[in-house]
This record gives C-alpha cells, structure tokens and sequence, in this order.
C-alpha cells in the first residue's frame, strides 16, 4: 500500500511538472513552425541536433556557420545534443519538424523527471512528507521551471537530473560505513562522465563533492574504513578519468589550449586519474597504522601529498596556471563581454536604482526563509550526525552563495532550495498537527495554509489575470522578447528565401561563401531559421573571439568605408540590426547604428520618413515600423555600390534624391545624399539601389540631382550596383556658372 502511495505521489509530481512547463504549448509550436521565446541558445541546440540526426552518428564540433569566416570550435560537449539526435532520429527519423517538436519536449520531460527524483532524495533525507512538498514545490519554482519548459532546448535542464541523481548517490554512500558499495561505485563513476559529457561546468559541484568525499574518507571512524572507503573512491574516480579519457585526452583548442576548465581537453581525464591514484596512495598507505591510525594523521599526510602534487603540476604544465587563472576570471567578471551578460548580475540586483524582484519571482517569497531553513536543516543534520544531511546542507548553502552573487545558478540552486524548504514546512505541518484540540489545530492549519499560499504565490499576478492570460494564449512568452524574437524569425526566414544559398550547413567541410551581422544575442536565432553564417553570436568572445570583437568595431565605426572594410575582411554581405545595435555597448555610442537605424525612418509631420546616406547599404527588408519597439528590425544588403559621375561647378555641392518604396509602408522612403564637384568639376556620388526592381524594397525609377537652382537624372540598373560600375550622370547647368 505505501509503495502504491508513492508511487501515485510520483506520478503525480510528474504530471504537475509536466503539465505546467507545456502551459503556453501554443506559442511554442505556431502555425509556421517551433518558435522558442527562452532566448536564443536553444536554437543552436536544434542546430546541432539536426546535424547529428543527418549525419548520425557524427557531432558537430568545429561550425563554419560560427565566428565566420575562420569558423569556430563549440565549447558545448557533445552529450546533450548527440542524446537529443539519437532519441529524435528514432522517433521522427529525418523529419525536420517531428525533430524539432521531440526536442522541444525533451527539457520539459526533464523538468518534471527532476521533481520527482528530488521528491525521493528529501524522503530519503527526512520523510515521506518531506518528499511530497519538496516535489510539488520543485514542479512549480519557477526557477526551475525557466531553465525546463516546452521549448527551452539547452543542456541546462539534463544537468538539473543528473546533479540530483548525483548527489542522490552520494547520499547512498554517506550511509555506509564498512560494506562495499562497488556497484554504487560504478554508477557515480558513470554519472561523473556523463554530467561532463552534458556541461564542462559540472565540475563545480563535482569538486564539491570531491571534497566532501576528502573529508568522509578522512574522518572514517578507524584505518579499516578509511581504506575502504579509499579504495571505493579511487574506483569512481578512476572510472570516470576512463570513460572521458577517449573524448578529452590528448584535446587541444585554439582559444583555450589543453588544460582548460571550461572545456573538456586533457584537464579533465587527468584530474580524476590524479584524485584516484591519491586514493588508491593513500588506501596503501594506510595499511601502515603509524599513518592510519587517527584522522589527524590522515589529514596531514593528505595535505602534504596534495601540496606537493599540486606544485608539480604547475611545474610540468606551465600552460595550467594561466587556464585556471582565465577559468577563475568568469566569477570575477574579467572579461568585458562579461558586462552584457544579465545572468552575471547578482540575485538582488540594483536596476536603474530600484532592487529587482528576481528573487521573489524566480524563488517566490519562501527565498526569504530559505536561510533560516538551511539553519534548521544544519541543525538536523548536527544532532542526528547523518552525513547525508550534512551533504544537502552544503550543496543548499554552496550554491545559495553563488546565486546571491550570480543569477546563473538559478538552476544549480533551485532542487537543493525546494528540498530543503519542503522539509522544513513539512516538518511545519506535522508540528500543526500534533497540537492539542482540534480547534486550535483547524485554527494553526488554516493559518499555515493561508501563509503559505501569500509565500509560493508569484507576487503581482493574480489568479484572474494568469488564468485569463493561460485561457487567451498569452503570457511571459508572448511579452517583448518573444515578439522581438518572431521579428527576427520572419526577416531570417525572408532572407532565407530571397538571398543566395551558403553551402556547409550540414557539411562542416565546407566553407560557406558569406556571412552576416546580427546584434549578438540573436545570433543562434537568425542563423538557424536563415541558413546564413554569423560572425558574432550568442557564445560572445568565447568562441571566435576576433570576429565577435570585429563586430563591435563594425558598428562603432565613425563612417561608412571604415565599416565596409571590416565588412569585406570577414565576408559580410548583410546586416540585420534593430535599435540594440551590436548588442554590447551602448546603441548611442554606435555610429553606424544611427546611420543603419535612427536616421529617421519613422515619418513625422514636418518630414517623411528618410533613409541614411549610406553608398554602400541598401535597405531590403524590414519588419512593419508601427510595431515600436526593438522589433522593428530592418535587413541591408552590402554591395559595392555604383558611382553617378557628372558635372558642375568646381567645389560645387549636388544633392540627390531617390524615393525608396517598402511593402510595409504607406509612405516612400527619402534617401538622400549630398557630394561636392572636385577641382576638376567632376562629382562622383556612390550609390546603392538599382532603379526599379521587384521585393518588399524596391527603389524609384530614377535618382533626381540638384545643384544650385538645376536638376538631372540618372538611372541605375541592377548589373552596376553589383560591380561597382560607373553610371554617366547629368552636366548641371552650375557648372558653367563664373
């Protein structure tokens, strides 16, 4: 009977998980296909999803489509997205769509996996009840919920299980005291491997609980326990240096070199071989009882071995201190990329000189008893001497630190939160109901409830408003990014169509023959739905670091040729920008954003809508501008331009004008330009559009030229804009002037 209960809390757990992160299924998958509005790395991973499903069983390790032209090696190990590619090829086969709607599910699917399996860890830990609400709870945080819903497609919702199955083993571990465990040994070695093979940042929990293993060898009760205990650590780690040895030894990367934290390369395999041949030393060591016989000695001579080994490494490696050093420059937030990232900022963080309210909406109001909760689990842990309990108090309060400084480990932080929070408010309830008096039991209980409910539920929505939003599809997913990102979606896709195909896309042989700049945190978005290279994209200057810094200079260059020739060196034929600019640095401080965005394209009643006088941009797309907004975004096209060559007087200045007609607008389009004759009373005037045309751009049928109180005309066809030709242009009557 209490197997059965559990088993309907699981599935219940499940159920609830799962049900909640399909929620807004119908923004996800719209009518023109999957539309992701979690930001934009789930798009690389549908990338890399579908190269494997076409080229199982191959993984796609260095892209051309990335850091364009040089191309770019991916620093996301291959594990989350080859399993994706194996489960969805065996359900959807070759199907693009059937592909992307199994990964689309396979976060959420995760996501409630993950509740139940915390739900049994805190029964494991405390009580039955203790599992239910840490699982309910865990279902419904939303900061677990933002990194697992329908259509988050990222690496980060497989890391979620994996760290909980992991800590779940240890757990098991901590509970032993002589018997062997090899069995439990070999499935933690298996899950170290694989939890790496998911995100190199797994490391940080597994030192973690390479430490906390240190000290439960260490303080084992006698020398026969401290050996075994040795002997079964050696095995796990040992495995683990095993099974990534294949992948990782030997791996050498052009930005990060071979003994690299943030990468899997040699690093890695090494660091398990070295913490298990330390065990398997001591393990030998301690068969002396002059070295076993108490901890002291076991800790000392620990630390002189680790010492000793340590300054040999840095020794023999020389290239090991500056990797550890740039690893370690993420958390002191080094690089100046680094300051674009909103996950870097501190949990309570200060904006526009008012406190956010992150914490209550990621972690709802319980975040503010989250401390005295982890006291009290401290408190437990402390009297009954488990150490399991002692390993949630750790891992609860490791990563509660690292949360308050950076709210990327909203995941890493949110099962071991909902644990330790479900424990404590079931040990609430249970204290509710054991008081004397049914009255004052109903009166205790209904308070409780009532408290809880102010604590869990989100603050500023209320339960009209979601219910309405949820009935009319609408939501967190249908708010500004979302809208901004189905822009993005509608020009890629446009571009996709009307511009030459790139070669490569499922081919890493082959090098595509152009590429494009997008603002970079819409980088992986427009690069899978057009089909078309990037030189900066969401990965920043961690990978193709000088075309993402290129980039930058691109947009802050003070005139056009400047831009152009950054343009030409990295092989850019278009630019999609909207009023963000790069997207690092401020818009304002972006010359070439004004001229490509804020020349004035939005009409007023002293003057039409205008166009930059740019010679070598010409406008070809761009989404409907009564949207206001960062979602207005418009496409250029960057051709060589032809050269209107006339006549007039010496010094004298002509200006041309041409009306440029776009399918989203009522009104044409002015582009306008001035230049001056030289001393020879010749003026040259580069231009960009081809007179006429068909597309949602399309320019007037000839440029109009003024000089003094004259005019002219030229017509410039297609052929001379594309190779720069020079077009015979009108001898103004002010030539002959003095």
């Amino acid at each position: 009977m209490r197997g059965g209960r559990n088993a309907l809390w699981a599935l219940l757990i499940f159920a609830l998980g799962l049900a909640t992160r399909a929620m807004w299924w119908p923004r996800i998958f719209t009518p023109q296909g999957l539309m992701s509005p979690h930001g934009a790395d789930g798009y690389y991973h549908l990338r890399r999803i579908w190269f494997s499903v076409v080229n199982y069983p191959a993984v796609l390790e260095r892209d051309p489509y990335v850091g364009f032209p040089a191309g770019g090696e991916i620093v996301w190990p291959p594990g989350f997205d080859l399993g994706v590619a194996i489960l969805a090829r065996g359900l959807a086969g070759e199907d693009a769509a059937g592909v992307e709607a199994v990964a689309a599910w396979v976060p959420a699917v995760l996501g409630a996996l993950t509740a139940v399996v915390a739900a049994a860890l805190a029964a494991r830990l405390f009580s039955p009840a203790a599992g239910v609400a840490s699982g309910l709870l865990l279902a419904l945080l939303p900061a677990h919920y933002a990194y697992t819903q329908l259509g988050k497609v990222d690496h980060h919702a497989a890391v979620s299980l994996l760290s909980v199955l992991l800590v779940m083993g240890c757990a098991a571990v901590a509970r032993r005291y002589r018997e062997p465990w090899p069995g439990l040994a070999v499935a933690l070695g298996l899950g170290l491997a694989i939890l790496l093979y998911t995100w190199p940042g797994g490391l940080l929990l597994i030192a973690m609980l390479q430490a906390l293993a240190a000290l439960w060898m260490f303080q084992a009760p006698d020398a026969e326990a401290a050996r075994s205990r040795a002997w079964h650590l050696a095995l796990v780690q040992g495995l683990a240096a095993l099974l990534l040895a294949p992948y990782c030894l030997g791996r050498s990367w052009e930005q990060y070199g071979t003994w690299s934290p943030l990468v899997l390369c040699s690093f890695q395999p090494v660091w398990f071989a070295a913490t298990a041949g330390a065990c398997a030393l001591f393990a030998l060591a301690w068969r002396r009882p002059a070295l076993a016989a108490t901890a002291f000695r076991r800790w000392l001579g620990a630390a002189l071995l680790t010492l000793a080994a340590g300054l040999a490494a840095l020794a023999a490696l020389p290239e090991l201190a500056g990797s550890l050093d740039y690893a370690a420059g993420w958390f002191g937030k080094e690089e100046d990329f680094q300051l674009e990232v909103s996950e870097l900022l501190p949990l309570f963080a200060e904006v526009a000189g008012s406190q956010t309210r992150i914490p209550e909406q990621r972690f709802t109001r319980l975040v503010y008893l989250f401390p005295l909760a982890l006291a009290w689990v401290a408190w437990r842990a402390w009297r009954s001497r488990r150490a399991d309990r002692w390993l949630l108090v750790v891992w609860a309060g490791a990563f509660g630190a690292a949360v308050w400084t950076q709210a990327r480990f909203l995941n890493a932080v949110a099962a071991p939160f909902a644990i330790v929070m479900g424990a404590a408010l079931a040990a609430g309830a249970q204290r509710l109901r054991a008081r004397e008096g049914r009255a004052r039991r109903t009166l205790a209980t209904g308070v409780g409830v009532a408290l809880l409910v102010f604590a869990v539920w989100p603050s500023g929505q209320s339960i009209h408003g979601r219910l309405a939003a949820w009935w009319e599809g609408k939501g967190a997913t249908a708010g500004f990014a979302y809208m901004r990102g189905l822009a993005y979606r509608h020009a890629s896709r446009w571009l996709a169509a009307h511009s030459p195909p790139t070669r490569g896309w499922v081919d890493e042989t082959l090098q595509p023959e152009y590429g494009m700049v997008v603002p970079w945190d819409v980088g992986h978005l427009v690069r899978y739905e057009a089909r078309r290279p990037q030189i900066q994209d969401n990965l920043g200057v961690y990978v193709g670091r000088e075309a993402f810094l290129a980039a930058g200079r691109y947009f802050a260059a003070p005139t056009e040729g400047e831009a152009v020739r950054i343009l030409h060196e990295f092989g850019v034929r278009y630019v999609m920008i909207d009023s963000m600019g790069s997207g690092h640095g401020p818009a304002d401080a972006q010359p070439m954003t004004k001229k490509l965005y804020r020349p004035g394209l939005d009409p007023s009643p002293e003057e039409p809508a205008r166009l930059a006088a740019l010679g070598r941009h010409r406008l070809v797309f761009e989404t409907p501008p009564h949207q206001r907004g960062v979602w207005h975004l418009l496409v250029y096209e960057v051709v060589p331009g032809a050269r209107i060559v006339g006549r007039a007087m010496p010094g004298a200045t002509v200006e041309a004008t041409l009306p440029v007609f776009s399918s989203e607008r009522d009104e044409p389009l002015r582009w306008r330009a001035r230049v001056q004759a030289g001393k020879d009373g010749v003026f040259r005037l580069p231009v960009p559009y081809a007179n006429g045309g068909e597309g949602p751009v399309r320019a007037g049928p000839r440029y109009r030229l003024h000089c003094g109180g004259e005019a002219g005309s030229a017509v410039v066809p297609e052929a001379a804009v594309r190779g720069g030709a020079a077009i015979p242009g009108p001898s103004l009557a002010c030539a002959e002037a003095g």
